[in-house]
């Protein structure tokens, strides 16, 4: 997954836009290794954070909402393949790590529960479900922050 935020800041709390892209992904469908499906996910958020700590070291605790689509073909063994775009939505919750290396620079490790509040399903005809039923996920984020003036 690939995430950039912008926000604002203040001493203990954040806000903050975020865009999520996830990597394209097969997937096989549950009845039939030899065909399945291409996933791409888009998504665009909003996180509030209370921040514990100070100095170098801090512990963010953020929730949010975020919502995006979900794309997909039929890849392998089918007389015919087709796309489809639905789109999901979700709340977000999870803390996360700050350890600061420069001024305005931080090192970021994270995790997120995903609670759906709309589910999609892909799955490919006599073949079975390919993608997306659960109602929870999880993500984990690494990344660097960077703080302009």
């Amino acid at each position: 997954m690939l995430r950039a935020a912008v926000g604002l800041r203040g001493r203990h709390w954040s806000v903050a836009l975020t865009q999520s892209f996830w990597l394209p992904r097969d997937l096989p469908a549950a009845g039939d290794p030899d065909v399945g499906g291409r996933m791409w996910l888009a998504a665009t958020g909003v996180q509030g954070c209370g921040i514990v700590g100070k100095g170098r070291v801090e512990a963010p605790l953020c929730a949010g909402v975020a919502a995006g689509v979900l794309r997909g073909r039929g890849i392998g063994d089918l007389a015919a393949s087709y796309r489809a775009t639905s789109a999901w939505a979700a709340a977000t919750v999870g803390p996360s790590l700050h350890v600061r290396v420069a001024p305005k620079v931080a090192l970021t490790l994270g995790a997120e529960l995903l609670v759906m509040l709309t589910r999609v399903r892909f799955e490919v005809a006599q073949a079975g479900e390919v993608c997306c039923s659960a109602p929870v996920g999880a993500t984990g984020t690494l990344g660097v922050e960077v703080r302009l003036p």
